[in-house]
């Protein structure tokens, strides 16, 4: 059992957030950051409006760099970065701000640049689905491409099979692509 804890920092008066376990033996140091949450197996801090995070072994993964960063699966984190998009008209025109999405893997290495308009699980298959403007991929668990995101659509996974409009794919029980036709 661990705990989130917080206490007076010695330097300062300021409040520190740390996380101890049931022993007192620390497994995130005591920092002045904003808040730490625990989220699928990770240790998630904000300090400053943005998100770094520590393993559940109190390993640090990445500082505090990311906009927005959440636990995909026991191998991925997903991290956001902001970018500001523009619609235009004959004489207007509006601006938004939305997030692209990217992977890190444990140990803090980029495993997919933050280009992406969403990375969500496939229900349970233990895919991971992309989506790049219209168009949507497949990675596996580890973040490798099995399909570019070229296709309008990738459906659910029934026996290791799925329809993929815009082509048909077959998967073995490797979770490998071995048969991709385009029509």
């Amino acid at each position: 059992q661990v705990f989130i804890v917080s206490r007076k920092s010695q330097e300062s008066d300021s409040i520190e957030f740390g996380v101890v376990n049931i022993q007192h033996k620390i497994i995130v140091p005591f920092s002045i950051v904003d808040e730490i949450v625990f989220d699928k197996g990770l240790f998630i801090f904000k300090k400053d409006n943005l998100y770094g995070a520590y393993s559940d072994k109190g390993i640090l993964i990445c500082d505090a760099i990311y906009e927005k960063l959440e636990g995909l699966n026991s191998f991925l984190l997903k991290v956001g970065r902001s970018n500001v998009e523009y619609d235009y008209g004959e004489d207007w025109y509006t601006e938004r701000v939305v997030y692209r999405w990217g992977l890190i893997n444990f140990a803090g290495e980029e495993v997919l640049p933050a280009d992406y308009k969403e990375i969500e699980e496939k229900g349970d298959s233990g895919f991971i689905q992309i989506n790049q403007y219209e168009y949507v991929g497949l990675l596996d668990a580890t973040g490798r491409i099995l399909l570019e995101p070229k296709y309008y659509q990738i459906g659910e996974f029934v026996d290791s099979y799925s329809i993929v409009l815009g082509s048909i794919s077959v998967f073995n029980k490797k979770r490998e692509v071995v048969e991709a036709k385009a029509y």
